[in-house]
């Protein structure tokens, strides 16, 4: 087995499992500070499973692995009854970023309607935050209040959207 600082950078990250996995990508990063993709895996939320992609800048090769990864851990946690909450930077929900982490972020927005609407009636809870964009990247205070809000909310595939940076605009 792999230890969990063994350096390998993955697309994406799961944020507090019980259990030592979160999609193939993540079987051996479920430590409590495995960097993956510029984001932490980290220990402490309960079942609540956080998608927070770092960015691919110009890497066209690394917004596959991004999306395919994100959607590996989404569903096996949604499968097993867990509540994902994905946190997009706001900025690159509305293509102000790079191009690819623009690609990313919408991808992940489609993804996250997409299992709201496939696990309506089991019951499965996956909301997207789209954070920053007010001057200082966004309160990550909120971000976390935000998060723990929607691991005990009862609904799914909604947006919610932290700082300034989508006012007046229309979002996806």
């Amino acid at each position: 087995m792999v230890p969990p600082d063994h350096g390998v950078t993955h697309t994406f990250a799961c944020t507090s499992l019980r259990g030592p996995s979160c999609g193939a990508a993540l079987s051996f990063c479920a430590g409590a500070r495995c960097r993956l993709g510029g984001v932490s895996a980290r220990e402490g939320r309960g079942e609540v499973l956080v998608l927070r992609p770092g960015s691919v800048g110009d890497d066209l090769d690394a917004v596959t692995p991004a999306l395919t990864g994100a959607f590996a851990g989404a569903r096996e946690a949604l499968e097993a009854g867990r509540p994902v909450v994905v946190v997009v930077e706001a900025r690159d929900l509305l293509g102000q970023g790079s191009p690819l982490d623009a690609a990313v972020a919408t991808g992940l927005l489609g993804m996250v309607r997409t299992l709201a609407i496939e696990g309506a009636k089991p019951g499965w809870r996956i909301n997207l935050i789209a954070a920053g964009g007010d001057g200082d990247d966004g309160d990550e205070g909120a971000v976390e209040e935000t998060i723990d809000l929607l691991g005990a909310a009862r609904f799914s595939g909604q947006v919610l959207q932290l700082g300034g940076a989508n006012l007046g605009k229309v979002v996806p």
